[in-house]
């Protein structure tokens, strides 16, 4: 310590020797150096203040969480292309691949890591007065169910009250629901992009009529409201 303190006093020793060389009036040369090294510690000192009190706004938070998540769900959409994709459509991998991307950069249905997951109106709210744990979303029977997350399946198959269901997990472990199913187009471990068909929509299980069982549970928690839930995440 000692030693870089002795070269830091000699080097501002030759800065001021330099100074008082080069210009006759030195004291005012040093004068005017200090003075604007001042000015330079007061502006970056309001510039670091102005960031941080930026930083801390709600609204500069959600845009870079925003931000974060878009990232993610790209590179989602990337890294599921050597994955298994089954689809009725018969898409291959690099044309899901492609349309999620364009989706994610574009916007449109597919906005960032989260998709609806079907298309329809609401039929049920979630608890309902009944502690219905998800909503429903009214569709023709057949019509496509939309992975709303990019990850990997953990259930696919028969449930009880659902008939046919088919849940996602995600990096973050939110993991989403989809029941009542006619068909189940992916199988347990299979890793799916959000957008991706992963089943259509059905009328099994404790159903009066098709529509799809949309139900999302965070890392940590249980059932939460889906529709405040895609909003926050840009769906």
């Amino acid at each position: 310590m000692r030693a870089f303190t002795r070269i830091g006093v000699s080097a501002a020793a030759g800065v001021v020797s330099c100074l008082a060389i080069a210009a006759p009036a030195g004291a005012d040369t040093i004068s005017a150096v200090t003075n604007a090294a001042g000015a330079v510690t007061s502006t970056a000192g309001a510039v670091a203040g102005t960031v941080a009190t930026n930083l801390a706004k709600p609204s500069t938070q959600q845009t870079l969480k925003q931000a974060v998540l878009k990232a993610g769900g790209l590179l989602g959409c990337v890294l599921g292309t050597g994955s298994s994709m089954g689809s009725s459509l018969g898409s291959s991998n690099l044309t899901s691949t492609v349309g999620c991307l364009i989706g994610g950069s574009l916007g449109g249905q597919s906005i960032g890591a989260v998709n609806l997951p079907a298309n329809g109106p609401i039929t049920s709210d979630f608890g309902d007065g009944r502690n219905h744990q998800g909503i429903d979303i009214g569709a023709d029977q057949g019509s496509p169910i939309r992975a709303a997350t990019s990850g990997e399946v953990i259930d696919s198959g028969p449930a009880q009250g659902y008939g046919e269901w088919i849940r996602v997990k995600a990096a973050d472990g939110t993991i989403t629901t989809y029941g009542h199913n006619d068909t189940n187009l992916v199988s347990v471990g299979d890793h799916v992009t959000a957008g991706q068909v992963i089943g259509t929509v059905g009328n099994r299980g404790e159903s009066t009529g098709p529509h799809l069982h949309f139900q999302v549970e965070p890392a940590g928690s249980g059932p939460v409201d889906p529709i405040p839930w895609l909003a926050a995440h840009g769906a």
